[in-house]
């Protein structure tokens, strides 16, 4: 989205939600409602939870009945959308004649407006930090872009810190901070930079997610402060395109069970095609460069040398030299200036002057209709 008025940009849709009479319906009654009401319970009148699932409608979720989505057609309802299948459901409602932004919202859009403009508070729904190139495959496909480094390589432990430092001096409240790679479980300091969250920052911070792919052993060291952090395993189950896998896998989920460790194990039977080698969209007009950054609606944030960046997948190619960063890329979290925070609000939930990053000239997005084979392994930097 191209800002039509910096620092601005949420003030008519702050004027409709945060209003402390509105009645509010949420959507999805799994994860993320069940962290929504747990943040808002005591700050808004949840009314209840619209869920497709049969097998639910007609319980409680933390005390909020769950009901059909057919529901929810009352006037004056307020409805906040609690899944990542946002597209999905906004499409229904808006068959029903309901107004996005103005009648229902996506969840990290209200926790935004509703942090910022009623408490002064900056929320931030999602960053990934990756420590480290390294990784134990090398997969064809990967939308970290591993598999293009010739030497891959470790973060240094002090430059991490400092990427934490700056982000949290900005941030109140980050709802998933996901630990990533390459794997991160080969990162020599893995629980040094826990440590350190957990020292400075753990209450800042909702759920951490370590992604892994689950092929490496996990320290007793690693295991006691993951269970002592809450640390959730975000495990990729690559078995449909490497079924020798399986049992490490089966041995990493039984170590996680037994030291009381949550995890998601995560089956994937295809992969979609980021086409960083083949994409090209610099011959669209810049109408059809915007239209495409919405389709693709990417949630993964990065941070990396004091910079936020929209998309994970920009720092990586702008580290591996394939990449040139452009003016508006990336949100600079230093020199911290406290006039700026609904700036850095804004650019994560995608204003900026061009309207998309620059990146997007190279990627296919998470729109992308084409699929590609799970896992599917490559020589290192292989063309």
């Amino acid at each position: 989205m191209k800002y039509n008025n910096l620092q601005h940009e949420l003030d008519q849709e702050a004027t409709i939600w945060s209003k402390l009479e509105n009645q509010y319906y949420l959507w999805g009654a799994a994860g993320k409602g069940t962290t929504f009401i747990r943040r808002y319970h005591n700050k808004l009148s949840i009314k209840a939870v619209a869920d497709r699932d049969s097998n639910k409608q007609g319980k409680k979720l933390l005390g909020v009945p769950i009901i059909s989505p057919e529901e929810l057609n009352m006037p004056d309802a307020k409805i906040i959308i609690c899944t990542e299948a946002y597209q999905e459901v906004s499409k229904y409602l808006k068959e029903l004649g309901l107004r996005e932004n103005i009648d229902y919202i996506d969840y990290k859009r209200f926790a935004t407006i509703y942090d910022w403009y009623v408490e002064g508070k900056v929320y931030i729904n999602r960053v990934d930090i990756s420590v480290t190139n390294r990784c134990t495959l090398n997969c064809e496909g990967c939308n970290m872009l591993m598999s293009y480094y010739c030497n891959p390589q470790d973060r240094k432990l002090d430059e991490i810190k400092r990427d934490l430092d700056a982000f949290f001096e900005w941030v109140d409240t980050v709802e998933d901070m996901n630990l990533l790679g390459g794997e991160p479980l080969l990162y020599p300091e893995l629980v040094e930079v826990l440590q350190y969250i957990q020292n400075n920052y753990r209450d800042k911070i909702v759920d951490i997610y370590m992604f892994t792919n689950g092929m490496c052993n996990l320290s007793e060291e690693l295991l006691d402060i993951s269970q002592k952090m809450d640390v959730i395993y975000d495990v990729s189950d690559y078995t449909y395109g490497l079924p020798q896998l399986e049992p490490r896998l089966e041995k990493f989920q039984e170590t996680l069970s037994q030291h009381q460790i949550s995890y998601v194990r995560k089956k994937m039977d295809f992969w979609l095609d980021f086409g960083f080698e083949t994409a090209d969209h610099s011959g669209e007009s810049e109408e059809q460069k915007i239209a495409f950054f919405h389709r693709c609606g990417a949630p993964f944030r990065g941070l990396r040398d004091r910079k936020f960046y929209f998309c994970h997948l920009e720092a990586s190619a702008i580290e591996l030299g394939e990449w040139e960063e452009r003016e508006g890329d990336t949100f600079l979290l230093e020199p911290y200036d406290a006039n700026k925070r609904i700036e850095l609000l804004e650019f994560n939930l995608g204003y900026s002057k061009r309207g998309y990053p620059s990146i997007c000239m190279r990627c296919k997005g998470c729109c992308s209709e084409t699929k590609i084979g799970v896992a599917v392994q490559r020589k290192r930097n292989g063309r």
